[in-house]
């Protein structure tokens, strides 16, 4: 599935698609970029949240 998505952000950008790409690098990345937009979501909750 990572390799999947990583497809689908390349082509997104203009690029064209790696038919070679690693799924272990795929994934590492999938996992680190996952990371990041959870981190980025929270702090929006902690500004945003009615507490």
């Amino acid at each position: 599935m990572a390799v999947i998505k990583r497809q689908l952000q390349r082509m997104g950008q203009g690029k064209s698609p790696k038919p070679n790409a690693s799924p272990i690098f795929s994934l590492i990345s999938d996992r680190i970029r996952i990371k990041k937009l959870t981190k980025r979501y929270h702090q929006y909750l902690n500004k945003y949240s009615t507490k």
